[in-house]
């Protein structure tokens, strides 16, 4: 693994409201201090431009009335030169032996993670935005959209068989358990048609007699206008009277006919019974097919429930394979977890941490994420309460990370001094003995750390 990366030199001329500013840090922690609109956040900038690419760079990165700026970043065994013009931007990534890389911002991006300027920034994203910056940063952000694919399938097929579930139970018990047997009707139906057939038989015989009958009545009403009329003809009496005798004849017979016939036309059959037996067998066979719908319900409802307690097994099983999943990836921090929509520390959301749980997990997660170019930056630092910058600084001081930080304040005695663009020489500062100095510089920060306090 490649030895770890730190700025040990910031130069930059012309960036933003800096006009020439040449810093050497010492300590772990750089505090810029100085009013506002000093030049603090411009040399936080710097170091995100040159390091992170055009996209970090600021719409104006050159300062008013200049016409180009540069970066440059001495971080020991490479050196970082990144300038400005008008209308370009240009990149120069050497080594200790002054040889250039070919392609230097490619370089750059494989030291650079995506949190390491602003270890706070992990507190400011959104709880999905934190679980795909932490699963990305642990390796296992793949891993866990499969994860989360699978399970949400699961869960949504076994939602959708719970409502069939539902459906199919409410249906069976809708239609009453009894013990029917089928009955056949096809005999029933055969003897209410042959009595059918009968009865319209004599029906249509009755009719036909019925008929002649009206013909008989018609010849005697002939035999009484035939009588009347020989009254009235006397002279035709005796043919009128032998006419009307024989109509007479004619109708007897025909009645006699017609009554004898009678006597043989069997009488008309009462359908009734079979029908009410056949609307009975109807209604039990109606229940038989009710049944027979109701088993096959039950049926189905017994498949539904093992599919779902399939499903429900196979959402445990994945459930049960995240923490294995977690624990594989090696989270910078122990109790750091995953959930669906965001990340947990100790069981709970990291939104419901403590702010000193949020920082310690932040700052870590920022280590992590860098764990070659040793750099961290805070804006905003004034934000930070004292207890804040000493668990800050704890942290940086175990793991041997670098960290800029801009912080409000005009004393004038607290870190490097920014003024109207430039930074102030340090009266302690010999450039002879970086020893002495380092070592002065850090009892210096620790110092200026307990006055915070």
């Amino acid at each position: 693994m490649a030895s770890p990366l730190r700025i040990l030199r910031f130069q930059a001329e012309n960036f933003k409201r800096l006009k020439v500013v040449s810093i050497t840090p010492h300590g772990n922690m750089i505090q810029l201090t100085g009013a506002n609109g000093s030049g603090k956040s411009s040399v936080l900038d710097a170091i995100y431009a040159a390091l992170a690419g055009k996209g970090a760079a600021p719409t104006v990165p050159i300062r008013e009335g200049e016409e180009s700026a540069v970066i440059t970043l001495d971080l020991g065994r490479i050196k970082v030169t990144r300038r400005f013009t008008e209308h370009n931007t240009s990149l120069v990534v050497e080594s200790e032996d002054g040889a250039v890389f070919p392609s230097p911002q490619t370089m750059l991006d494989k030291l650079v993670g995506a949190l390491s300027f602003d270890p706070l920034e992990f507190t400011r994203l959104s709880a999905k935005e934190q679980r795909a910056a932490l699963g990305k940063l642990a390796g296992v952000d793949q891993k866990l959209k499969e994860h989360d694919t699978h399970r949400r399938t699961a869960f949504e097929e076994r939602t959708i068989v719970n409502r069939e579930l539902t459906k199919l139970q409410a249906s069976v018990d809708a239609i009453p358990q009894e013990d029917v047997a089928p009955v056949d009707v096809a005999q029933l139906l055969a003897d209410i048609e042959a009595v059918d057939a009968h009865n319209r038989k004599v029906e249509h015989t009755q009719r036909g007699l019925a008929h002649e009958m009206e013909g008989a009545e018609g010849l005697r009403n002939s035999a009484a206008l035939q009588r009347a009329r020989a009254e009235e003809l006397r002279d035709e009496a005796l043919e009128c009277e032998a006419g009307a005798v024989k109509d007479e004849w004619q109708a007897d017979q025909i009645a006699a006919r017609v009554e004898a016939s009678l006597l043989r036309v069997p009488s008309l059959q009462d359908a009734a019974p079979l029908k009410q037996q056949l609307a009975a067998a109807q209604a039990i066979n109606a229940r038989v097919e009710q049944q027979r719908d109701r088993a096959r319900r039950a049926m189905e409802l017994l498949e539904k429930k093992r599919v779902a307690s399939m499903l429900t097994d196979e959402i445990e099983m994945i459930d049960a394979e995240k923490p294995r999943l977690v624990e594989a990836a090696g989270l910078p921090v122990p109790g750091l977890g995953f959930t669906e929509d965001g990340v947990t520390f100790k069981g709970l959301p990291f939104e419901q941490a403590s702010g000193a749980e949020q920082l310690r997990v932040s700052v870590a997660i920022a280590m992590a994420a860098n764990p070659t170019l040793r750099v961290l930056r805070i804006k905003d630092g004034s934000l930070l309460d004292p207890s804040s910058l000493a668990i800050v600084a704890d942290m940086l001081r175990e793991h041997d990370y670098q960290l800029w930080i801009e912080r409000v304040d005009v004393s004038g005695k607290v870190g490097i001094v920014m003024q109207d663009g430039e930074a102030l020489p340090d009266p302690f500062e010999d450039p002879n003995d970086s020893h002495e100095e380092a070592r002065f510089w850090q009892a210096h920060d620790a110092a200026m750390l307990e006055e915070t306090q």
